[in-house]
């Protein structure tokens, strides 16, 4: 059945065939739901007419979906809706591995890369007991990335009849059904001999055809061909390959593998892809079959070679051993993916979240398992070796010392939340001890002088701090740099120490992300380098690697001698990754190991934020609106219109009837903060805003419907983010940061001044409706407590749940509803004289929620959430003799 576009299949809507085949007809579609593009495959008639055929279907699909790997398609599910039958897929893009061998041979290599890839995923199938049965060049994506992606895993089983069917015509590949719906003759080519004949197939057919594949690669020939089916499948079943076909540099261990994997006795093939290059190793041994000497003294091939080669025996461990500095500066820059240690994925909120050693031997990241807070992992690259660093529970931004020792670090920090107990630690890779170095109020990276120092971006306000490593009190005497003269201090962050006298790093400024930045440590001047920057590292090579704010890797060549740029920035990577602030996933060692994530980080993956209304049983309905980077939802007093900011320095106006946005005129400011609050009435909203030469944040209303300009309710000065608007109109409650924390409370037509009427580190207040009482959460020595108290702050505060932030009052002021770990609690409170709170009741767990408003009704809440698969980064990039490569794209010493 052929689908035209604008054909709507349940959510999905089809936007146009991008292929077909035996197994069906495959369209790119997007997803109404999740706003993201996908694949559809629409299973054949014969298939999909078939009960027993797609019972079958249906129970292998289930098997399918459980595989969860960095080189398998994903399958997202199956959709059946007007008699059509599909599978939903991944959208992969980039070439197929087809297409690239149709340019010709691949270099040897990059064939070996390829085919790492390819094994790690057939070997994590294995594990689970599943078989591909139609591995081919067709059925292998290459990411424009480098990233290689196998499809239609176990499709082949799951779209035939019983496999073990003696009759030849019931092979996966070749049923009835397929070769009627026309089946390339290429299939036949990749089959095993016991495939061919009929016979059951188990792991070792696989790797039959990872030898055919394998071969294609650095031939660009068939391993076996013929001019029909019949001709191909005897091929097959008879003849040899053509061995001489393989190019002149195959290292003679490749050579062998080659013959282990395309033996046709099953009981006398290589078994187990794990160890395919245990094979490799044992050819290229001292023995009575040593090495060419070709193989022995080409080193750029032979040591991307023999890496590949482990990396396909040891899969992690080897990948790592890819980024050794052994290789030569002219060697050629080889890619690889080091996938993360099982079961965790990268995470990180406001700080850099991985680091390599100086010398490329040690990699340092940031992991978390779903459901546990974040750990700091130490993998040693030359050796193989990775292991969790003890007492490092939320750890963030880590660094190494100058030697590659120790490994600094914070923990207890997350976007500007200390909770009181913030410290830069460090970790001794000889010992395995952590020693704390100091004592922080927030973290926004760090970096290792040469003269034993640690120079510190300890918070948005406070500068940067000099920490002894060897601990002690820090030297603040970088604390007052001023920003381009500016009595305001801005904010500082992602320190990199590149000499003894100077930092590069990354500043607050007047465009959205302000731009890097080189700081004299001897005379505090600070000197701009490129504006739009969110984050910045400078290489040994003589390059500045810039970052822009939609994630582009921009590098241009540095002079560090005048302190200049000398040649325009290029762009060298797209959509690496951040933890948050900006702060991306990108370290570059001394001899030229580049290591970086792509997409997004879970914690900071704001830009696929959504829109949604969820019930009081946590259940949640998303609102038809695109994906954004919001901040925290409000709801009109009517509840016909949202408002919200977008970190783009946005502010929106939602019309929930009309299904409509429109974004307010801020005549020339730009948003900031999280929040937005409406007027009694409904016919304005507040929000904190900056603006260019102004220092600091103001507060400003402005009309709802965009009829005026913003009016200034509280001069500019420290950040402040307006909470809550008095019922009678006449006040704004905002929560101030900086040196003096706490809660002021505005008078909106600035007839009376402001004053302050909590003190301490407070957030996310909460007005009763009768204006009386203010819920809001407090920090103590303990950590954060949502709390109530009298809107003059006249006190005493009483607790309503310990550890529980983000307070809200319900609409008639009977409960407050409030966070912890990922569970929405609410709880009764009586206001009848001194507010008396019940126990809290734990609602749900909703941990995709990133903001929360009560609906006016009082029947739900309107949340942002993040989907399931949102920041879900479970593997690096890793690039050896990268300099090679960033020379050629951006030469050094131009002008």
């Amino acid at each position: 059945m052929t689908l035209s576009p604008g054909t709507r299949l349940g959510p999905y809507e089809i936007l146009g065939l991008l292929g077909a085949g035996g197994m069906g007809e495959v369209y790119r579609a997007r997803d109404g739901r999740l706003h993201r593009e996908v694949a559809i495959k629409v299973l054949p008639e014969a298939v999909a007419g078939d009960p027993e055929l797609l019972a079958r279907f249906e129970r292998e699909s289930h098997v399918l979906a459980a595989l969860n790997h960095p080189h398998i398609a994903a399958i997202h599910g199956v959709e059946q809706a007007d008699g059509v039958r599909a599978l939903v897929l991944e959208l992969v893009p980039g070439e197929t591995l087809a297409e690239r061998i149709a340019a010709g041979p691949i270099p040897v290599d990059e064939a070996l890369a390829i085919a790492h890839q390819i094994a790690d995923a057939l070997e994590a199938a294995h594990a689970r007991g599943i078989v591909h049965r139609d591995l081919k060049p067709a059925n292998v994506k290459i990411t424009p990335e480098g990233v290689v992606k196998v499809l239609d895993f176990g499709l082949a089983k799951a779209l035939s009849a019983d496999s073990a069917s003696p009759d030849a015509t019931s092979s996966p590949t070749l049923t009835a059904q397929a070769t009627q719906a026309g089946v390339v003759m290429g299939t036949a080519a990749y089959m095993s001999p016991e495939q061919a004949r009929g016979k059951p197939v188990d792991k070792r057919s696989d790797v039959w055809s990872f030898g055919a594949v394998l071969y294609e690669m650095l031939t660009g020939r068939r391993c076996f061909e013929g001019e029909t089916v019949s001709d191909v499948l005897a091929a097959v079943l008879r003849e040899d390959p053509d061995w001489s076909r393989l190019p002149p540099e195959t290292p003679g261990g490749v050579k062998l593998l080659l013959r282990r994997c395309l033996e046709r006795d099953p009981r006398q093939r290589l078994r187990d892809l794990g160890d395919a290059w245990l094979v490799v190793d044992a050819a290229a041994a001292p023995g009575p079959a040593p090495p060419t000497p070709r193989a022995r003294r080409g080193l750029p091939l032979g040591l991307a070679a023999a890496a590949i080669a482990v990396a396909l025996a040891a899969g992690f461990l080897a990948a790592r051993r890819l980024a050794t500095p052994r290789a030569t500066p002219a060697a050629t820059a080889v890619h690889s993916v080091v996938p993360l240690p099982a079961g965790t994925r990268l995470t990180g909120w406001a700080s850099p979240v991985l680091a390599i050693s100086r010398d490329g031997r040690s990699l340092a990241f940031v992991a978390e398992k779903e459901g546990e807070r974040g750990m700091l992992w130490i993998d040693r690259l030359d050796t193989g070796e990775a292991r969790m660093v003890p007492d490092s529970s939320s750890a963030e931004g880590p660094f190494f010392s100058p030697d590659g020792q120790w490994v600094g670090f914070a923990t207890n920090v997350s976007g500007g939340e200390a909770n009181g107990t913030g410290a830069i630690r460090k970790f001794s890779l000889a010992t395995g001890l952590t020693q704390v170095v100091a004592r922080i109020p927030d973290y926004y990276g760090a970096s290792w002088g040469d003269d034993g120092s640690i120079v510190v971006a300890p918070s948005t306000t406070e500068g940067l701090w000099r920490v002894p490593a060897d601990g002690g009190s820090p030297d603040t005497s970088l604390e007052s740099v001023l920003w381009k003269g500016k009595p305001a201090r801005r904010a500082l962050q992602w320190p990199q120490r590149i000499s003894p006298e100077l930092v590069l790093l990354c500043q607050e400024g007047d465009t959205p992300w302000g731009g890097a930045a080189l700081l004299d440590v001897g005379t505090r001047k600070l000197e701009a380098l490129a504006p739009d920057v969110s984050f910045a590292r400078y290489t040994a090579d003589g390059h500045l690697l810039l970052v822009r704010p939609d994630r582009t890797l921009m590098a241009a060549p540095f002079d560090h001698a005048r302190r200049r740029l000398t040649g325009p920035p290029v762009a060298i990577l797209k959509d690496v990754a951040n933890g948050g602030n900006g702060a991306s996933a990108l370290a570059v060692s001394d001899g030229g190991t580049l290591v970086y994530a792509t997409g997004f980080i879970r914690g900071s993956a704001i830009e696929q934020n959504q829109l949604g209304r969820m019930d009081q049983k946590g259940s949640i309905e998303l609102l038809p609106f695109a994906a954004d980077a919001f901040g925290i939802p409000t709801p009109s007093p009517d509840g016909r219109s949202l408002a919200v900011v977008t970190f783009d320095g946005s502010v929106w106006i939602y019309d929930l009837i009309r299904q409509v946005r429109s974004r307010l005129p801020l005549a020339g400011r730009r948003s900031q903060g999280p929040s937005v609050v409406w007027s009694p009435d409904g016919s304005a909203v507040a929000y904190s805003a900056s603006a260019e030469g102004e220092a600091g944040w103001s507060v400003c209303r402005q009309r709802a419907d965009g009829g005026g300009p913003p009016e200034e309710i509280v001069a500019p000065g420290d950040e402040k983010y307006p909470l809550a608007w008095t019922p009678d109109g006449r006040s704004l409650v905002a929560t101030q940061y900086g040196r003096t924390p706490g809660l002021i409370l505005a008078s909106v037509d600035r007839s009376a001044p402001t004053r302050r009427i909590v003190d301490g580190n407070v957030s996310g207040a909460s007005l009763s409706p009768d204006g009386r009482w203010l819920a809001y959460a407090y920090r103590d020595t303990e950590g954060w407590h949502s709390v109530v108290d009298s809107i003059d702050g006249g006190g005493p505060r009483v607790v309503l749940a310990a550890g529980a932030r983000d307070p809200r009052w319900s609409s008639d002021g009977r409960f407050v509803y409030c966070w912890r770990d990922d569970r929405l609690l609410r709880v009764p409170v009586s206001t009848a004289g001194r507010p008396s709170p019940s126990a809290p009741e734990e609602l749900f767990r909703a941990p995709s929620l990133r903001g929360y408003a009560v609906d006016p009704d009082g029947k739900g809440f309107y949340v942002v959430v993040q989907p399931p698969d949102a920041g879900i980064v479970r593997e690096l990039h890793l690039v050896t003799n990268w300099f090679t490569e960033l020379e050629r794209l951006s030469p050094a010493g131009r002008e």
